[in-house]
C-alpha cells in the first residue's frame, strides 16, 4: 500500500532497474519496408491484369529477390510473413471448383473385391513378382494454366491467360512391374506423319495414333503397347493387371 496524503491507493512500485532499461540495438521485431511491399503489391496487381496466374511460391520468391536487391540480406520470405502480406493487403486464394470427386464409399467397393482377385490369381498360378505388371494411359495437356491464383479479395472476375491450346493434349502410358521396375513410356500422338528418330528423347517409344486430332489408347495402340513394351519385358507367363 502506498499513502498519499491522507489516504492509501494500492499498486506496485517501479523499481528503478525497470525504468532504466532501453531496448538493445538491433533488438525487436522488424519494421515493414514500405516501399518494397508496395512493389510486390504492384507486380501482383500487374500479372492478375494481364491474366497471370500467381502461386504463392512465385510471390515469395518475388519478394526475397527484392529484398536482397536493396541490401536486405536477411529478410525471409517464410510462411508467416507469406499469410501477414496477405492480410495487409485483403488477398486470397481464388480457384474453381467444378471437379467433382467421388466418395471413399463408392471406390472402396470397387478396389477391395479387385485386389482379392489378384492376390488369387497370383497364388493360384504362383506369379513371380517380376511377372506381374500394371499400365494406364494418361493424358498429358499441352498447356495447363493451373486452377488457382492469388487475387485481390471482392474481385468477380478471375481471368487466366492461356495460348488457347488449354484443351490439347497427348496420352502417355506408363507400366511397372510388381518388383518395381519402370517400363519405357509409350507416348501416343495424333498424325499420321514419321518422326525423325532424333527428334525422339531416349528411353520412350513414340507412336502417332493415324487420327489428326485424336491421340486415345484403343484396341490399335494397346496392340503397339504389347509388342513395344510388354513382349520385350516379359517373356515367361505373367499378368497384366
Amino acid at each position: 500500500m502506498t499513502y498519499m496524503g491522507g489516504g492509501y491507493r494500492s499498486g506496485v512500485r517501479k523499481r528503478k532497474s525497470d525504468a532504466k532499461r532501453r531496448r538493445l540495438q538491433g533488438g525487436g521485431r522488424k519494421g515493414i519496408n514500405e516501399d518494397i511491399d508496395n512493389a510486390v503489391l504492384h507486380w501482383l496487381q500487374e500479372r492478375r491484369e494481364a491474366g497471370v496466374r500467381v502461386t504463392g511460391k512465385a510471390l515469395k520468391q518475388y519478394a526475397l529477390q527484392q529484398h536482397h536487391k536493396n541490401g536486405s540480406q536477411s529478410f525471409k520470405a517464410s510462411c508467416g510473413w507469406f499469410y501477414k502480406f496477405k492480410k495487409r493487403h485483403n488477398i486470397s486464394f481464388r480457384r474453381s471448383t467444378h471437379v467433382a470427386q467421388k466418395s471413399r464409399a463408392i471406390t472402396d467397393d470397387r478396389v477391395d473385391p479387385f485386389l482379392r482377385f489378384v492376390k488369387t490369381q497370383r497364388k493360384r498360378e504362383n506369379y513371380d513378382l517380376k511377372d506381374i505388371g500394371n499400365m494406364d494411359e494418361t493424358p498429358v495437356w499441352i498447356e495447363m494454366p493451373g486452377k488457382s491464383t492469388l487475387e485481390l479479395k471482392g474481385k468477380k472476375e478471375v481471368r487466366m491467360m492461356s495460348t488457347g491450346h488449354e484443351k490439347e493434349r497427348i496420352t502417355v502410358v506408363l507400366s511397372a512391374l510388381a518388383d518395381g521396375t519402370k517400363l519405357a513410356p509409350f507416348v501416343l500422338l495424333p498424325g499420321i506423319r514419321p518422326l525423325p528418330k532424333e527428334d525422339i528423347p531416349s528411353g520412350i517409344q513414340v507412336y502417332m495414333c493415324g487420327s489428326r486430332v485424336k491421340s486415345w489408347a484403343n484396341e490399335g495402340t494397346t496392340t503397339e503397347w504389347l509388342n513395344r513394351i510388354w513382349g520385350r519385358h516379359v517373356t515367361t507367363r505373367r499378368l497384366l493387371v
